[in-house]
C-alpha cells in the first residue's frame, strides 16, 4: 500500500518536495495560507474564546516549527 501511495502523482507533486525540504517559496506560502484558512474556519465555528486563543497559539507554533524545519536546506527558486 505504501508503494502505491508513493507512486501517486499527487504524492509526488506535494508530499515529496516537503519531505525532501525542497519547496519553493510560493509553495510554502500556499501551505501556510491553507493551514491558516483551516485554523480560521475552526476558530470561527468555536464559541469559546479560550479555544480560539489555543488554536492561534497552535497555528503560530506550527508556522514557526515548519519554517525552521524547512530552512535546514535551501529552497528551490521557482515553481511552474
Amino acid at each position: 500500500m505504501n508503494a502505491k501511495l508513493i507512486k501517486l502523482p499527487t504524492y509526488q507533486k506535494y508530499v515529496t518536495p516537503f519531505l525532501e525540504k525542497r519547496m519553493s517559496p510560493r509553495s510554502k506560502r500556499r501551505m501556510f495560507g491553507m493551514m491558516g484558512l483551516v485554523f480560521l474556519i475552526s476558530a470561527l465555528l468555536i464559541e469559546q474564546h479560550l479555544i480560539r486563543i489555543l488554536l492561534g497559539v497552535i497555528y503560530f507554533s506550527l508556522v514557526v516549527g515548519l519554517s525552521w524545519y524547512l530552512k535546514k536546506r535551501p529552497t528551490i527558486k521557482s515553481e511552474k
